[in-house]
């Protein structure tokens, strides 16, 4: 079973919504999606996000930008023990989307899908968990 969620500063996420929900009734209460029909939508409300002061990482390739994760499924749990296995010296030491990491994270996402763990491919060709789509 996935325990898997963003890390997102409550006070930044309430205000974000608000906003965005002001500016876009028709939504409603709906989710945003991963789909490209709502790529607009994710960076407008990701916008808002950060102006209200919430904390996110920009991804090397420019314009995607995600709130900090946390993923707690068997694959991760997996992938995190091969991985530290191979670099103790990493142990205890999260990887970030910083471009210094980006090797490490496509041997982490390796090493997820390997035990298991289901990706999706961004346009850009970033892979992330599918857990964090649904």
């Amino acid at each position: 079973m996935s325990r898997s969620y963003w890390l997102l500063d409550s006070e930044a996420k309430d205000k974000a919504d608000e906003t965005f929900r002001a500016s876009h009734p028709e939504r409603g209460y709906s989710l945003l999606s991963f789909a490209n029909d709502d790529a607009a939508f994710r960076k407008e409300w990701m916008d808002l996000y950060i102006a209200y002061g919430g904390p996110a990482t920009h991804l090397h390739t420019g314009s995607k930008r995600f709130a900090p994760m946390v993923l707690r499924d068997e694959a991760t749990e997996i992938a995190d023990r091969n991985f530290f296995a191979k670099y103790p010296e990493r142990q205890g030491r999260k990887l970030t989307l910083c471009r210094e990491d980006l090797d490490y994270r496509r041997e982490w996402m390796d090493l997820y899908v390997q035990a298991g763990g289901e990706v999706v491919t961004l346009d850009s060709g970033v892979r992330i968990p599918r857990v964090l789509t649904e």
